[in-house]
């Protein structure tokens, strides 16, 4: 025997190259297709865990370590700037900070305070275009309109950033921020 493949051997081999590569293929698209939609299970599971948590059944929650990573992720994005690991929600938000500073505060806030979860979190910090003085300025329409999920979250952090008006580093003495509405 000739150790030389014959053409129907060398067809066979081919096509059957052509098969593993068509069939690796095929893996790799239903590889893509079930993370995209575990992706999707994973962000209407966040969505969902952001309504009201006593309303909700705990098989209705992903496991706990799905909601950490992904609320570890979002908030790693977010505090990707100089000093962002010192940001919690006890920290007086400063007329100084920058947009990335705020944009951190409010998805803590919105996070850890009013117990929503990670991605409406991030959404609406990501929503929110202004540095320091902004945080400060927003009349409760504009939070309203910010945090339009939920009306009492968005008058709680109202309330809280009017009541830390005054501690240091927050609104400058010289000026006077007066909300009447």
């Amino acid at each position: 025997m000739s150790n030389f493949p014959t053409i129907y051997e060398g067809i066979q081999s081919e096509t059957g190259e052509e098969t593993k590569e068509e069939n690796l293929r095929r893996g790799e698209e239903r590889l893509e297709r079930r993370e995209s939609q575990d992706r999707f299970e994973m962000a209407s599971r966040s969505s969902s865990e952001s309504e009201v948590p006593a309303e909700h059944s705990d098989s209705a929650l992903p496991p706990p370590y799905v909601r950490s990573r992904l609320a570890g992720y979002l908030e790693a994005e977010l505090r990707s700037f100089p000093g962002g690991d010192e940001i919690t929600t006890a920290s007086v938000p400063q007329w100084t900070w920058p947009r990335s500073a705020c944009r951190l505060w409010i998805y803590l806030m919105v996070l850890e305070k009013c117990e929503r979860g990670a991605i409406i979190a991030y959404e609406t910090a990501c929503r929110f275009n202004g540095f320091g003085p902004a945080l400060y300025i927003m009349f409760k329409s504009e939070w309203r309109s910010l945090l339009h999920e939920s009306p009492e979250d968005s008058m709680t952090i109202y309330y809280h950033l009017l009541a830390m008006r005054n501690e240091k580093g927050a609104v400058p003495p010289a000026f006077e921020i007066s909300h009447s509405c």
